[in-house]
């Protein structure tokens, strides 16, 4: 208990920090998105980069163990503190392996950047690591991380004390992952939808020392502190397949039909009528509501595999974009 307590006492005062480096109230504030990005794993199907969906079969067979990204989409390129604080409130997903980028993974590998540069390191990857012109890859800042097991929660923080703004690896901050960790799905885990999720304003009770902050710098003298954006993890646990509204294993006119009417019956009622497994069948794109675009999606797909298309629905999605 007093290591939680001292770790959650060091990330108040590191956003306690950042609190008087304000911008003018002038200031346009771009507010940087952290998100989860699923990794390829086994027994798991990647619905996109941010739902997953796992079997009973796969569960039945024993305990099931993704690796998720951590990501920071920054468009100014100019963070110089980012901490991400991040939690799962299911007892059956436990969240573990938390990825500190200084630590040698034992071998050296060679990468090479969306914009041609080459980098040979035994490190992992890391959004804020340099790389120098012999192609040798350091990390300039020491990462503040912590697993929390007792509350089922992670914590990775960067912070540059002299307000240096980070190097950036590649041509985007999300281009590498900020960390990642695993979260593993018991086999005991009940057909359901669970969350892994960052820890804001709007879900810690108002306790500023475990939300995700960070801190973006205009100029040598000019600052501000932001709470990001962020985008959850969702994993589904249970057999559905995307556009089978009907639970037939078939993707065809009848689903795009059940999504119309469930289209037309929440413009009436506000409620689609449907399961919860349906409504994520139905929501197709992905966009959170139910509609004719969802129809006129599966009905494409459905006019696809007709004439002997061989991608399965989330893959047809993908290539269309």
């Amino acid at each position: 208990m007093k290591k939680l307590v001292s770790i959650i006492t060091a990330f108040a005062a590191s956003a306690a920090m950042l609190l008087p480096m304000s911008a003018g109230a002038d200031t346009e504030k771009y507010i940087p998105l952290y998100y989860f990005k699923a990794n390829e794993s086994e027994n798991v199907t990647i619905i996109s980069d941010d739902t997953v969906q796992i079997s009973p079969d796969a569960l039945a067979e024993g305990d099931v163990r993704l690796n998720v990204g951590v990501y920071i989409e920054d468009e100014t390129q100019k963070i110089y503190s980012a901490s991400a604080k991040w939690r799962c409130d299911s007892e059956y997903i436990t969240l573990e392996n938390l990825c500190d980028p200084t630590v040698s993974t034992g071998a050296s590998k060679t990468y090479t950047t969306s914009e041609g540069v080459t980098f040979t390191t035994d490190l992992t990857p890391f959004c804020y690591m340099e790389v120098s012109d012999d192609g040798t890859a350091s990390i300039p800042v020491t990462p503040d991380i912590a697993e929390l097991p007792e509350i089922n929660s992670m914590y990775f923080s960067c912070i540059s004390l002299n307000a240096n703004v980070f190097s950036v690896l590649g041509a985007a901050t999300d281009e590498y992952p900020f960390t990642s960790f695993d979260a593993v799905i018991d086999s005991d885990t009940s057909e359901g939808i669970y969350e892994i999720i960052f820890a804001t304003e709007d879900n810690t009770d108002g306790d500023s020392s475990v939300f995700s902050h960070g801190a973006i710098a205009l100029s040598k003298t000019s600052f501000y502190s932001f709470r990001p954006r962020t985008k959850g993890l969702t994993i589904i646990v249970g057999d559905f397949m995307l556009g089978d509204v009907n639970e037939d294993k078939v993707i065809d006119a009848v689903d795009a039909s059940l999504v119309l009417a469930a289209y037309a019956k929440n413009a009436v009622s506000g409620e689609y009528g449907l399961t919860e497994f349906q409504e994520l069948a139905a929501d197709v794109n992905e966009d959170t509501s139910i509609d004719a675009v969802d129809a006129s999606l599966i009905l494409s797909y459905y006019a696809y595999s007709a004439v002997g298309g061989k991608l399965g629905f989330p893959d047809y999605l993908a290539d269309r974009n």
